[in-house]
């Protein structure tokens, strides 16, 4: 034998007895364990792509100012501007639209009059499931027809477009 053959046959007993050891160090493997099916969630609804006050949702008129015929105007005029869908059940409304009494800072029970002696009403829209919300629309008024008019203004401005021509 030559020298070369002598230390080919001992490179590959080497080679042969390295792999041996490792594989006898190791622990065998075991497979790992099966993948339990996910929990079945229900499927979570797209996120509204309304905003707050859009006109496609749904009010209820919640009086609590009980003065004669305010509320029945109130809901004609809400009508009239077309602003919501005005809904007789609570529960079924996107937004609660409540008219009160405003109340002055002074006192608490009172509500606020104005000079001539008459009752400042105050309009209030806020989301129907987060009644507890801050409002998402505020005002205050002597009369109905000025609050409803604010109320429009706010919610559905309307853009004016002047063509001039020749």
């Amino acid at each position: 034998m030559t020298p070369k053959v002598v230390i080919a046959c001992v490179m590959v007993l080497a080679c042969v007895a390295a792999t041996g050891a490792q594989t006898t160090a190791q622990p065998p493997r075991t497979p790992p364990p099966p993948r339990r099916p996910a929990a079945a969630r229900p499927p979570t609804p797209p996120p509204d792509a309304r905003t707050p006050l859009d006109r496609t949702r749904s009010a209820y008129l919640d009086d609590q100012a009980n003065a004669t015929n305010v509320a029945t105007l109130i809901r004609s005029q809400l009508r009239a501007a077309r602003l919501w869908n005005l809904t007789d059940r609570r529960g079924d409304a996107d937004l609660i639209v409540t008219l009160a009494p405003a109340r002055s800072p002074a006192s608490v029970r009172s509500p606020l009059r104005t000079r001539s002696g008459l009752t400042v009403y105050e309009l209030t829209v806020r989301n129907a499931r987060s009644a507890a919300s801050t409002p998402l629309w505020r005002r205050t008024s002597s009369t109905p027809e000025k609050l409803v008019g604010r109320l429009k203004a706010d919610v559905a401005p309307t853009a004016c477009v002047a063509i001039w021509c020749w």
